[in-house]
């Protein structure tokens, strides 16, 4: 492969495009996902991405029999994801809009399609149709962690980081995201961070679990660039705290200050995390349990029977980052009990 078609070269003008046309920097977590789509778009298309992309209906049948020849063939969404990156490496290379114009299309047909079909009360997703569970099952699910956590056989360090996830997501289902990037901090030491910068790069670019007292809350921050974010402060309900300050003990995982931080699950790979919560799952129960299926559990266990706008189904929609109508939409479904 030759250095001016590296993915890394590709992506270093990509950032430079969003810089100066979308004022906006690419985060770590997106860098790597670009390289990646990138390294995959050219095992698929061929090395030099930018001479080949005038044929868009012959790439995406490319790349569609390429999924369907996976082991676990792709979904649409993966599709979509490179289709995604491979526009922007067409705006950072200034490709001709008429080309641009025909990958747009695409994703703006899929993502009609996919809105027809989510207005059904019913799963439409053959994987989610496959791993969903009850709330009952989450119950039973996490009873069963519960279980092999007070045995300590072995190493338990998956198990007890999931466990807390599900804990937590049956009073509030975040997406992975806001986990994976949730630091630990005291609150008089959060105060500081705050009064020294609200640009702090550790402040701004993080969400926090924040100690004070005997009590816990949790700590948005929002950014412009992300249309839908949890509400920014949440305080924890008492039971909960109990088991989150439980889990900080036996994970021995400390509180950081001003020039150091810890994650709550020492990771800030929203990938990494996914693909732990999926495995546990598979290993427990049989079923590959994600963050879009536990929304699904808990949103539809609480306000299937009332998919009316009251007050108190639009704050809890909000307090997880989306609107009522998303959340009525694509969250609350008819999954049984």
């Amino acid at each position: 492969m030759s250095e001016e078609h590296n993915p890394k070269v590709y992506i270093e003008e990509v950032a430079k495009w969003r810089g100066l046309a979308a004022k906006r920097e690419l985060s770590p977590n997106t860098t790597k996902d670009y390289i990646s789509a990138y390294t995959k778009l050219q095992l698929i298309l061929g090395e030099n991405l930018l001479s080949c992309c005038g044929d868009e209906e012959g790439n995406r049948a490319k790349i569609i029999e390429f999924g369907e020849k996976q082991s676990k063939p792709w979904r649409i969404s993966r599709v979509r994801n490179l289709y995604n990156a491979y526009i922007n490496l067409m705006y950072a290379y200034k490709i001709d809009s008429s080309i641009t114009e025909k990958y747009k299309l695409f994703l703006k047909n899929h993502q009609v399609a996919y809105q027809q079909s989510q207005k059904s009360n019913q799963l439409t997703s053959p994987s989610q149709i496959e791993n969903m569970i009850t709330r009952a099952e989450l119950n039973m699910y996490i009873n069963q962690l519960r279980k092999i956590v007070l045995m300590e056989q072995g190493d338990i360090t998956d198990i007890r980081q999931v466990l807390l996830i599900l804990e937590i997501s049956r009073w509030r289902p975040y997406r992975i995201n806001e986990f994976a990037h949730m630091f630990l901090i005291e609150s008089k030491k959060f105060e500081a961070l705050q009064k020294e910068s609200p640009d702090h790069i550790l402040y701004g670019k993080n969400n926090w679990l924040v100690k004070d007292g005997w009590d816990f809350f949790f700590h948005f921050n929002q950014h412009e660039s992300t249309k839908g974010r949890p509400t920014r402060i949440q305080p924890i309900p008492k039971p909960l705290g109990k088991i989150i300050r439980k889990y900080i003990k036996d994970a021995e995982i400390e509180y950081g200050g001003l020039g150091f931080e810890r994650t709550l699950f020492n990771t800030t790979s929203p990938e990494y995390l996914s693909q732990k919560m999926l495995k546990v799952s598979e290993e427990v129960i049989g079923k590959r349990v994600g963050s879009a299926i536990l929304r699904k559990v808990v949103v539809s266990s609480k306000y299937q029977a009332t998919k009316d706008q009251t007050q108190e189904q639009e704050e809890f929609a909000k307090s997880i980052g989306h609107s009522l109508s998303v959340e009525n939409l694509i969250y609350n479904k008819d999954i049984g009990e």
